[in-house]
């Protein structure tokens, strides 16, 4: 049975293989998920600055990650440098809409990570990791600006993944007719600093559930209650050394402390988030 176990893995981490499944809401309609990504290289620019941002598309020929190249001579996340759409999808814009022939969506998952690939020579800088907080689009914003932000990180450019993920929000949880929900803009982005030129590789996963009497292999969701916790204990388990009885036995708290050190500032972020809208997914 398709568990909140694993859509609670897929929110604090959207990049790993492992079963996709949609959101935990029952009743629910017969729907289908899929993953699709993005990898590439973003560039600082000539003014020090480069960026990543996404918007969580499904379309295959819709534009859906957005990155700087090494011309780029803004200071802020924009969309006029380079960009490049997800692969895996099937699915094109023109195959949603509103009628019942056309596909609707809704995210499941939706993340981005960053590294840096450049010289030894030259590491240097910081990188922001950013939601976002009412899921307006990142574009125009600088490194400055979305420091304002609660929950945002700021660190050290280095060669470990630097993750950012997107917090449920339980207004997203309804279909949209578009392929790229109408308030979701592009929330979630990296924006970093250093000498010019200097590479980032980055990765961009986005599960989403589809509705429509075009999509195979359609199935209703069912889910347990308790996967929630199962979900984190199974994280905080692999730091701790605990059995994953004991951690759930001492309860959410608990479990949420013992995951600190091995979640990123956004993914404690979400916890909470996670927490309130499983109620209401499942009432």
């Amino acid at each position: 049975m398709r568990t909140m176990f694993q859509w609670t893995q897929s929110c604090l981490d959207p990049f790993h293989n492992r079963s996709i499944v949609g959101l935990p809401h029952s009743p629910s309609l017969p729907s289908t998920t899929v993953r699709v990504w993005s990898r590439g290289t973003a560039s600082i620019g000539t003014g020090g600055i480069g960026f990543v941002m996404a918007c969580p598309t499904i379309a295959n020929d819709s534009p859906a990650v957005y990155f700087s190249q090494p011309s780029y001579v803004g200071s802020t996340f924009a969309t006029t440098s380079g960009s490049s759409n997800f692969v895996n999808s099937p699915f094109t814009a023109s195959m949603f809409g509103n009628s019942a022939s056309l596909l609707q969506m809704r995210t499941v998952a939706f993340g981005i990570r960053v590294r840096y690939t450049g010289t030894e020579l030259n590491l240097g800088g910081r990188v922001v990791t950013v939601e976002q907080p009412n899921h307006e689009t990142l574009d125009g914003l600088t490194i400055g600006s979305t420091l304002s932000f609660a929950g945002v990180e700021s660190l050290g450019a280095d060669r470990d993944w630097k993750v950012v993920t997107s917090t449920p929000i339980n207004a997203e949880h309804q279909y949209t007719e578009s392929h790229a929900p109408t308030n979701r803009n592009c929330d979630i982005g990296c924006i970093f600093d250093g000498v010019a030129g200097n590479t980032f590789e980055y990765e961009c996963f986005h599960i989403a559930e589809l509705i429509g009497q075009a999509v195979a292999s359609q199935a209703r969701e069912r889910h347990t209650h308790d996967g929630l916790l199962s979900a984190v204990a199974s994280r905080a388990r692999k730091v701790t050394g605990q059995a994953a009885s004991t951690i759930v036995n001492n309860g959410i708290a608990s479990v949420r402390n013992k995951a600190l050190s091995i979640l990123s500032d956004a993914a404690k972020a979400a916890l909470p988030a996670i927490a309130d809208a499983a109620p209401m997914l499942l009432a």
